[in-house]
């Protein structure tokens, strides 16, 4: 069975139950915890999309609490949410491609500890897709797996980005004609090749 790993970061938080690291109660974790160093270190997107919010959340958003928050709508409809981040570099209605730079990493919100909060969402309304349990979402890791097998374009012998292309020109404004079809995104353009999580 494959596995993915996100390389350059250490989970410290599976999905799942779990006793909440800040309200000491058992909650069930709709996302994963990862970290890299340093703490305020740089994250980059797992999945080419459309930013659809990119500032701090507030409540009754659907990422209240989550403090400063990047969402990228993907092409299956999926909601891909970065949490806690120290700052965001990215606007709303920006396209990213896989690995672009979307901010750095923090604590921001409900936090323990610098970390990325990441979690994927069924859908993006009302408020960004959120659901007080779990029925919302889909685990991480499994539907990265998923998402990637069913991308008929990725070029294996693809090489690794380069510094420059990883801290932002992988970043472009809309250029391309898609169309929404309920919450699903059509794109006319191409997908980006799984560069920097590897599959096993």
């Amino acid at each position: 069975m494959l596995k993915i790993q996100f390389e350059g970061y250490r989970l410290t938080s599976p999905f799942g139950w779990r006793i909440h690291p800040v309200h000491k109660t058992r909650k069930f974790h709709k996302g994963v915890d990862l970290v890299v160093s340093p703490s305020n270190g740089p994250l980059y997107a797992f999945v080419g999309g459309e930013f659809l919010h990119a500032k701090m959340g507030v409540t009754g958003s659907g990422f209240g609490n989550y403090g400063n928050t990047v969402a990228i709508w993907d092409d299956m409809g999926y909601l891909h949410i970065y949490a806690h981040m120290s700052s965001v570099s990215v606007t709303v209605g920006q396209r990213v491609k896989y690995g672009g730079k979307i901010g750095n990493q923090g604590s921001t919100g409900i936090s323990a500890g610098p970390h990325l909060h990441y979690e994927i969402r069924k859908k993006t309304s009302p408020s960004f897709g959120f659901t007080v349990d779990e029925s919302g979402v889909v685990e991480p890791t499994q539907y990265l797996i998923n998402y990637y097998r069913q991308q008929p374009t990725v070029d294996k012998g693809e090489e690794p980005m380069t510094a420059e292309e990883r801290d932002g020109s992988r970043i472009w404004k809309p250029h391309q004609k898609h169309k929404r079809n309920g919450s699903r995104l059509k794109s006319q353009g191409g997908v980006c090749a799984l560069q920097r999580l590897h599959c096993r």
